[in-house]
């Protein structure tokens, strides 16, 4: 048996995992071997989609279900398709048109299990969609037939504010509105989030809640940090996740995965 038996260790991506380059550091990704080959179980949970997150499969021992789109769906990667998934209703999609109108100069990305759409773009969008290394092309927003699972409202961060502060006025309490990065405002299914994805993966896996492990440096990650026995923000974290973090580990350029591997290593002796 490995002393990591019976555990999960879910992971954010962007300002956790990967460092200021994209990549993960050689040091991080032995730490998470060593996790995986004695008995943990490892995965992400990332508000990328699942062709963005791809392209870290082949490196990372991923042994358990995915949460992407920020906890809309939780998909397994081995036998590819989803397990869990909620997507955005007729009112949210509404929202989105009366958000076009007024906010001309947001852009908006319309995400489905297939791909985003880029239906109104900004140079934040330019900058995102180079990121994720989707194609820059514009698309009707008409035209997007498939179930809407995400919206990502990109802008300078004051101008989100408005837009954050319309969408809760318009529609209060109905859907879940968040800060993923400074200009980059999501909106998803009320029951759509990082935490809730957690544990469905767990549940999934039969692994006891007491023995869940998280790590995130955003917005996005509060309800994975506090549903998880014991919880990590990097030091670069924004101060709020850190404060809601049971533990504050070194940067995303420092390894903070391995100090994560390292704290584990010191309670499962």
């Amino acid at each position: 048996m490995g002393k990591f038996d019976g555990t999960l260790l879910l992971c954010d991506m962007d300002g956790t995992l990967l460092n200021s380059q994209k990549q993960i550091t050689d040091k991080n990704l032995s730490a998470i071997r060593y996790f995986t080959d004695n008995g943990g179980l490892f995965s992400l949970a990332t508000g990328r989609t699942v062709h963005s997150a791809s392209k870290y499969f082949k490196e990372l021992p991923i042994n358990a279900p995915i949460s992407v789109f920020n906890g809309s769906v939780v998909y397994d990667i081995h036998n590819q398709k989803p397990i869990w998934e909620m997507f955005l209703d007729d009112k949210g999609k509404k929202l989105t048109y009366e958000v076009m109108e007024k906010f001309k100069d947001v852009g908006i990305e319309v995400s489905t299990s297939l791909r985003t759409h880029l239906c109104r773009g900004s140079e934040i969008s330019k900058r995102h969609f180079a990121m994720v290394g989707f194609d820059y092309i514009l698309e009707d927003i008409n035209d997007i037939k498939a179930p809407w699972i995400k919206l990502n409202f990109t802008a300078e961060h004051e101008r989100l504010l408005d837009v954050a502060i319309y969408l809760e006025e318009r529609a209060p309490d109905e859907y879940f509105i968040v800060f993923s990065a400074p200009y980059f405002l999501e909106m998803m299914d009320k029951n759509a989030n990082k935490g809730l994805s957690a544990l469905k993966i767990a549940d999934y896996c039969g692994i006891d809640r007491d023995r869940l492990y998280t790590i995130g440096d955003n917005y996005n990650d509060i309800e994975m940090l506090e549903c998880a026995k014991i919880s990590f923000a990097p030091e670069n974290a924004e101060d709020d996740v850190k404060n809601t973090a049971s533990v504050v580990v070194s940067n995303n350029n420092s390894d903070s995965i391995a100090d994560v591997v390292g704290y584990l290593d010191d309670i499962y002796q």
